[in-house]
């Protein structure tokens, strides 16, 4: 994790919060944000709403967090007219210049309605020193009201011969935004324990329902608990989102291509040896094209994962076809039944049981790709058990293992008997 600073200009509060307005790009894709008044108390915060395309955000810090003596030191600020500036006219930009601290630097308007690449809207030039930490800081005129918000600078390293060229959002251009923005409804961010309880609430609702006895329930949940006990709780959630992505890929690409191969001989031949191949290669070789196209990342790793277990779903939903009693299908096509009707009136629904191990299957697949695919960026619980190698650390490699033997096991039960549980009911509605 990296700490990043930036600036805030009050604008106005209610009942219950003090609301701050900033840049976007200050605020986005933070764990945790922390407000540091003038008297240097900080305080939590929270983000009310933000707008990318502007570059705005407005956050919400509770009344009740902030001591009496910090309201007194600060005020809302005033908003001015942007739009009745003149070029040459002083202001004045505060910020938070490379997180020292308040600081407070002199211009002049250098031109209006200025565009820069990447940014929505008409900006202010001023050639008042706008540092990094000034973004979302203040600009304002001669009489202390904000007209601008300290947003962008070109710099040498970006143009060639660039010096004194900072920009600020238009304030008169977001006033409708802003008003938008501050009525929205607060939503504060869950907490680390609550995320804990509410997942695990899920498995034990999962395995309760899937095998039908409540002690499956208790028991699923409390192996999981298990890889948060030893501080792998994040990890684990990293490498689920991967493995469901990548799952959810394979079998919209997988399904449809194991039903058109099963009633086209032409294609199962055509399919057959790349199927083949796939199952055949080296693991590590379906790396090479996704960091190639992709980098690395958690992009690369889903990417190599679909094509590493799409194999089995497109397998068995083939087989699961194919295998179907050809006297069922002639009585289907016997009373009528068109091809379409005939495939998923009859052959997939008989099929069912062969295809939801095909996908059981893949989900299996796709675990067994999550430490490989640490080799190539993904984080999660295979990047643990990749540095513990690296770094010949033995303890920790057998616990993230053991996390990762504990994620496959509960996954695994709770589709199988998911899977057991709907072919159970189905056979009871057709006896009925």
């Amino acid at each position: 994790e990296v700490q990043s600073s930036g600036s805030g200009v009050i604008i106005g509060k209610n009942d219950t919060e003090l609301l701050i307005l900033t840049n976007n790009h200050v605020v986005a894709d933070n764990q945790t944000l922390t407000v540091s008044f003038v008297d240097n108390e900080s305080v939590s915060a929270v983000i009310k709403g933000a707008d990318s395309t502007r570059d705005i955000a407005v956050i919400a810090v509770k009344l009740s967090d902030i001591k009496d003596s910090t309201m007194k030191e600060i005020a809302i600020a005033t908003l001015g007219d942007s739009d009745s500036l003149q070029v040459g006219e002083p202001v004045i930009a505060i910020g938070n210049a490379l997180g020292f601290g308040q600081s407070v630097t002199t211009g002049v308007v250098s031109a209006k309605d200025r565009e820069l690449t990447g940014f929505e809207g008409k900006l202010i030039q001023t050639d008042a020193a706008i540092n990094p930490g000034n973004s979302g800081g203040a600009l304002l005129n001669a009489n202390g009201e904000v007209v601008g918000i300290n947003t962008a600078k070109i710099t040498e390293e970006i143009q060639s011969g660039a010096e004194g060229m900072g920009f600020a959002i238009q304030i008169s251009d977001i006033e409708d935004l802003l008003e938008n923005l501050m009525n929205k409804e607060t939503r504060t961010k869950v907490s680390d324990a609550e995320r804990w309880f509410l997942f695990l609430i899920l498995v034990f609702l999962a395995g309760w329902r899937a095998k039908g006895r409540l002690r499956t329930g208790v028991l699923y949940a409390a192996i999981l608990s298990l890889v948060g006990i030893v501080g792998f709780w994040d990890e684990m959630i990293l490498t689920l989102s991967i493995v469901l992505a990548s799952v959810v890929l394979a079998l919209l690409l997988g399904l449809p291509i194991g039903i058109l191969i099963s009633n086209s001989p032409r294609a199962n031949r055509i399919v057959r040896p790349i199927l083949d191949t796939m199952q055949t290669m080296p693991v590590f070789v379906y790396l090479i094209p996704a960091l190639l196209l992709f980098g690395l990342g958690n992009a690369s790793a889903v990417i190599a994962t679909v094509i590493y277990a799409i194999v089995p779903v497109i397998r068995l939903t083939s087989l699961g076809i194919r295998q179907v009693d050809k006297e069922v299908v002639e009585a289907a096509r016997s009373f009528g039944s068109t091809r379409w009707q005939t495939l998923f009136k009859v052959q997939i629904p008989q099929a069912i049981p062969t295809i939801l191990t095909g996908v059981n299957q893949t989900l299996m697949m796709a675990m067994a790709m999550v430490v490989t695919c640490s080799m190539i960026g993904a984080r999660g619980l295979g990047m643990e058990v990749l540095n513990a190698v690296n770094r010949t650390e033995i303890g920790r490699g057998l616990i993230a293992g053991g996390c990762v033997v504990i994620l496959a096991v509960v996954i695994d039960r709770l589709t199988q008997g998911w899977f057991t549980r709907s072919k159970t009911e189905s056979e009871a509605k057709s006896e009925e």
